[in-house]
């Protein structure tokens, strides 16, 4: 039976007759956690999205990035349900740095679009994107953004004996469940918390033959379990966690995979520590520190066999000092210190494309909130770090890249680059006071940032299997460095403004600008082989890929507009529009490729007492400029739903149901800024039923 008619027309038809919902979230004040001092998004002189838990709970997807890829400025590489990093305004990979409660997600995502991040959507209650002054804090490879994965695995305050939430969700096009468990309890001095979590998903469909993208199911589970020590002015703690995840590497729906089918299965043990006291001293309120140590391995396997092809291990360390004072006279802010170590090796198939490397870096860096006036604020970072890196080398003897037998030995060497990359950061935000114009801040934001290379731009040397490529990094690499310039135009919904919106424009200059070209030429699985053709004797054709660097351009905008059309007490109507483009190009005049594409679109939300809803449109365009030997993309339309009831019992317990749909034309919907968009297409109709119980 074929069932997705009747799920669009019944979910389509609930919306339209059920006088509830709210699409977006509005809460009377949004707060952003992510910066040293917590402001509300008011008073920042960037833009910051946050996801709440009900968000959360209500998207589709098993990953961090799928669960974010709708947001304004926000896409995903969208490589496997399994694996799928953000995309912020364009740059990706070692220029988006994921947070874990404030240290990174310690993990080789960006090493590569099909390898996950170990970080479940099931385990966060929050989930923050921060740009602008204070992202220095978390490290020069946060020159695009960071997002920060919230959850209270190491207590920070005092509980109730016993709280919790059961989340529950099941999605029947693929046979799909979620379950999530969480409980916070304390006595005295001591609180302690408990989590864990599982999905598991078949093959997703998909709405062209054969019907179901062969090799899509997931599995993942995890648990922690952690416990504070609870101070009269603060609180030491540390938390233990494992994450476990089995997915596959969609198989092509136009070509057969050169080695067949592939797993990734990943395993990270990690443990936390965190931090927080009140000082009496001449230059601190207050001192926190938050750090992690994690074991993470992840095995590629063929599944037609059994066989591990390679294997990638990462053993890390990052530890995180600050000293934060508030209203010091206009001045609140932090200064601190990070320190990270990191031991990356691979195996097998994987030691072909890098052999063991390490990095180390040691940062300083502070952040200062001034109030110049009562309207008035100027935001100011700084960081400088000194990284050192250890690992083989490879240069590709002619500039497109191409080897020409050349045996490895010839000309790998062990190099130990060192850089000094320092980083500053300044804005200014004003709140309008009064009359018309009041609740509307504007902001002016200036940063120049100096990146490292990360391990794989500067040490790749083989083929990488499941990505199909044979990647040559760099070893002479300079430092990246980029002047952005940003303008932002906003106003928060409240009871005095019906109309609220967000609009920025922004502006990056790059200098060595590190990217991966694509040279057009294939090789196979030895190094001697590349430049050859398939008749020539290469059996196994993989994507020559290098790394090199040149000037670039990023530019840009994004526009959200939220109307509270209706307001009768009880509930209310509100419209939104939203869009954001954005256009890269490098220094010779050409494009940078997977450049996301213009998206537009708008919603209705209703909602009324316990009762919320939603319908939203998102338009992707075909891509107006292509890189070269990149391929156009179709447009599509996303339409999606949502549609819930939230019950309060008795003793605090809430309750809430809900139905969610996306896709819901059951459109082909490809990812320009996917690797993979011409050989796998995304879902088709999705529907989620969820639940969650909280006591």
């Amino acid at each position: 039976m074929n069932y997705k008619p009747a799920i669009a027309a019944a979910l389509l038809t609930s919306v339209s007759l059920t006088t509830a919902a709210l699409a977006q979230i509005n809460p009377d004040e949004i707060v952003v956690t992510a910066k040293p001092i917590a402001r509300a998004t008011d008073e920042m002189v960037t833009s910051n999205n946050a996801m709440n838990a009900d968000d959360i709970l209500r998207a589709s997807g098993a990953t961090i990035g799928e669960l974010l890829q709708n947001e304004p400025g926000v896409t995903s590489s969208s490589f496997a349900p399994g694996a799928s990093r953000p995309i912020i305004r364009g740059l990706d990979s070692f220029r988006v740095r994921v947070l874990e409660n404030g240290a990174g997600a310690q993990d080789v995502s960006a090493l590569s679009e099909d390898h996950g991040i170990p970080l479940d959507p099931l385990s966060a209650q929050r989930i923050e994107i921060i740009r602008g002054p204070a992202v220095l804090r978390y490290g020069s490879a946060a020159i695009g953004g960071a997002v920060s994965v919230l959850n209270d695995r190491v207590p920070s305050q005092g509980n109730a004996p016993l709280s919790g939430k059961l989340s529950l969700a099941a999605s029947p096009q693929d046979n799909g469940y979620e379950l999530g468990l969480l409980l916070d309890g304390g006595t005295g001095h001591y609180g302690w918390h408990v989590d864990a979590y599982k999905r598991d998903t078949d093959d997703y469909e998909i709405p062209t033959t054969p019907g179901k993208q062969t090799n899509s199911a997931v599995a993942s589970q995890g648990f922690a379990i952690g416990g504070s020590r609870l101070l009269n002015t603060g609180h030491i703690g540390l938390a233990w966690s494992h994450f476990e995840s089995d997915y596959g590497i969609p198989a092509s729906l136009t070509t057969p995979a050169i080695h067949g089918d592939i797993s990734l299965d990943i395993t990270q043990d990690k443990l936390q520590l965190s931090g927080a006291w009140d000082l009496a001293a001449p230059l601190a309120d207050h001192i926190q520190f938050e750090g992690a140590y994690s074991e993470y391995t992840h095995h590629e396997l063929e599944m037609a066999t059994g066989d591990i092809g390679s294997t990638f291990e990462n053993d890390e360390a990052e530890i995180r000092v600050e000293g934060l004072h508030e209203n010091r006279g206009p001045f609140s802010g932090a200064i601190g210190f990070q320190i990270r170590n990191r031991s990356l090796a691979a195996k097998g198939e994987g030691g072909q494309l890098l052999a063991p490397a390490d990095m180390r870096s040691v940062a300083l860096f502070f952040y200062e909130d001034i109030s110049l006036r009562e309207q008035l604020n100027l935001e100011i970072g700084a960081r400088i770090e000194r990284t050192e890196l250890k690992g083989i080398g490879v240069m590709a003897p002619t500039p497109e890249g191409v080897t020409l037998g050349l045996p490895l030995d010839t000309y790998g060497k062990r190099v130990a680059p060192k850089f000094t990359p320092a980083s500053l950061s300044a804005g200014l935000v004003y709140r309008h006071p009064a009359g018309h114009l009041e609740g509307i801040n504007a902001g002016l934001t200036w940063q120049y940032v100096e990146r490292a290379p990360d391990i794989l731009e500067l040490f790749a040397k083989g083929p990488h299997e499941a990505s199909e490529t044979f990647e040559i990094g760099l070893p002479v690499a300079d430092k990246e460095k980029a002047h952005s310039f940003e303008i932002n135009l906003r106003r928060e919904e409240s009871d005095e403004h019906a109309l609220s919106f967000d609009l920025a424009i922004y502006h990056s200059e790059f200098k060595d600008f590190l990217y991966k070209h694509e040279t057009g030429f294939v090789c196979g699985d030895d190094f001697d082989t590349c430049g050859t053709s398939g008749e020539a004797g290469v059996d196994d054709e993989l994507k020559q890929i290098i790394y090199r660097q040149q000037d670039a351009t990023f530019k840009g905008l994004e526009a959200s507009f939220a109307w509270r059309a209706i307001d009768w007490g009880t509930g209310e109507l509100s419209l939104g529009l939203r869009a954001d483009q954005v256009r890269a190009k490098l220094g010779d005049g050409s494009n940078l490729p997977r450049i996301p594409v213009r998206r537009y679109g708008a919603s209705l939300n209703l909602s009324e007492g316990p009762w919320e809803a939603r319908l939203a449109a998102l338009r992707a365009e075909s891509p107006r400029h292509l890189a070269l030997n990149e391929t156009t993309t179709p447009g599509y339309v996303n339409l999606s739903a949502d549609l819930s009831y939230r019950r309060e019992l008795a003793s605090g317990h809430e309750i809430l149901f809900g139905i969610s749909g996306d896709n819901l034309l059951d459109a082909d919907i490809r990812n320009h800024s996917s690797f993979r968009k011409e050989e796998v297409l995304q879902p088709g109709q999705r529907l989620k039923v969820y639940m969650r119980s909280a006591f």
